[in-house]
């Protein structure tokens, strides 16, 4: 048995490496097709997001593999009277748990989406101040952070002039311009209304 728990390490081993190092295995879940394009178009789901497929991948068998190896060595090496068939049993064990909470965390990892993209909606709102002065007609600039960016975006005034370092508001977006207010306009109409 214990060439067989040093086969296992050893080949288990190597794929884990390989996937610690980044280098991408060949699950179908990575041959899935983004639909982006089309959100409202209804596909079943993968079968590879599934329990099941879970069980198929190969990160789950990798990392099986290697902590049953490693269990059952460490199990032979540390309590030699330990019966086999209760070494194999704790090694198995120990390798698919292992397996499958790896896989499992590597997949949701995968999955999870990570929206960085900035829409116009995003920028409704938004506070910032103006760094070029800008009127109803003429344009000017506005810093603003959004989702952690600083965006320089031309702006033009929904009211009266403002001038540089005046704190701003977003009332709307289009194209690459926003239009903007004074942040003490929005924040006396916002008392206004609720007087």
């Amino acid at each position: 048995m214990t060439n067989l728990y040093w086969f296992c390490l050893v080949v288990g081993g190597f794929f884990v490496t390989l996937a610690a190092a980044g280098v991408h295995d060949l699950d179908a879940a990575h041959l899935e097709i983004s639909l982006d394009a089309d959100p409202d178009l209804d596909l079943p789901e993968s079968p590879w997001r599934s329990p099941l497929g879970l069980l198929l991948s190969s990160k789950f068998w990798s990392f099986s593999l290697c902590f049953f190896g490693l269990a059952g060595l460490l199990l032979t090496l540390m309590s030699p009277t330990l019966p086999e068939a209760a070494t194999l049993a704790i090694a198995l064990t120990t390798g698919l748990l292992i397996g499958l909470a790896m896989a499992t965390v590597l997949r949701n990892l995968r999955h999870r989406e990570v929206d960085s993209l900035i829409r116009s909606s995003d920028l409704i709102g938004q506070t910032g101040t103006l760094s070029l002065p800008c009127t109803v007609d003429s344009r000017g600039k506005v810093r603003l952070s959004v989702k952690g960016t600083l965006l320089d975006l031309s702006a033009y005034s929904a009211a009266a002039p403002l001038a540089p370092g005046t704190a701003v508001a977003v009332l709307r977006h289009e194209g690459a311009c926003v239009w903007v207010i004074p942040l003490q306009d929005l924040d006396a109409s916002a008392s206004e209304t609720h007087t």
